[in-house]
């Protein structure tokens, strides 16, 4: 989408540093940006390249965004703090709450009742229920859940476990794990890997809910997962490291 007509180039933030999580509202001309060194979500204009609202969250380590379908409202996990921050991106509004420590990774179901965020050290997944404001479970992981998010259809939470080389499937309504699948390949260790392997981080998804693409840092590769029949279908390969990644669908 940033490649399209006149919007194609850099952005230049001016004084807001450390940006991380992007996403587009609807309608392809603006990105929430979060700005983890200034606790803050940009609302930013693609075509003209400008910021057009700064949100302070006043939370440490606002890292991920993830932002509603209607995109009204946004949701940031806040590393430092331990908590989620709700912004109304349209009144500058927001409220935050305390989920499991070191949350990053955070997704929100696309009509907005719940919000989950995976812990860095808790090796857990807090829902957040967005109406009581409040945390209505805790499903528990085993391990680092480094990314979480949901399939545009919202019936699937698909998580990216980082130190395992695995996606992990979940039914948005009941919570249950559907299924847990391995990316192959190798690599060497990181520190989110530390015995190396795929390393998967970004999730991006089909407009149609069936596919999701993983950005596996560790192979330099997007791995394509068939999220209807539960496997791995492919490996594209990429330029080295790749965390982000996004989807554009010709209409």
């Amino acid at each position: 989408m940033l490649a399209r007509g006149p919007s194609r180039g850099k952005f230049d933030l001016r004084l807001y540093r450390r940006p991380h999580g992007v996403q587009f509202l609807p309608g392809d001309t603006l990105l929430a940006v979060s700005v983890e060194a200034d606790s803050a979500v940009l609302i930013v204009h693609v075509p003209s390249r400008s910021v057009q609202k700064a949100i302070r969250t006043n939370q440490a380590g606002s890292h991920m965004v993830s932002v509603r379908r209607d995109g009204l409202m946004g949701y940031t996990a806040n590393i430092g703090s331990g908590s989620v921050t709700e912004l109304n991106l349209a009144t500058g509004a927001t409220r935050s709450l305390a989920v499991a420590n070191q949350p990053e990774g955070v997704g929100v179901r696309p009509d907005g009742r719940e919000v989950w965020a995976a812990s860095n050290t808790a090796g857990v997944i807090s829902v957040v229920n967005t109406a009581d404001w409040a945390v209505a479970a805790t499903i528990p992981v085993g391990e680092r859940a480094y990314r979480i998010s949901f399939t545009p259809d919202g019936a699937l939470a698909v998580a990216s476990l980082t130190a395992s080389s695995r996606v992990r499937i979940y039914d948005a309504t009941t919570r249950v794990e559907l299924a847990t699948i391995t990316i192959s390949g190798s690599s060497s260790g990181t520190d989110l890997a530390p015995t190396g392997g795929a390393q998967p981080v970004g999730i991006a998804y089909s407009s149609d809910s069936r596919y999701a693409y993983v950005a596996s840092q560790g192979i330099n590769a997007v791995a394509v997962v068939d999220l209807r029949e539960r496997k791995l279908v492919r490996t594209i390969p990429v330029g080295p490291g790749p965390d982000a990644v996004a989807v554009a669908e010709r209409r």
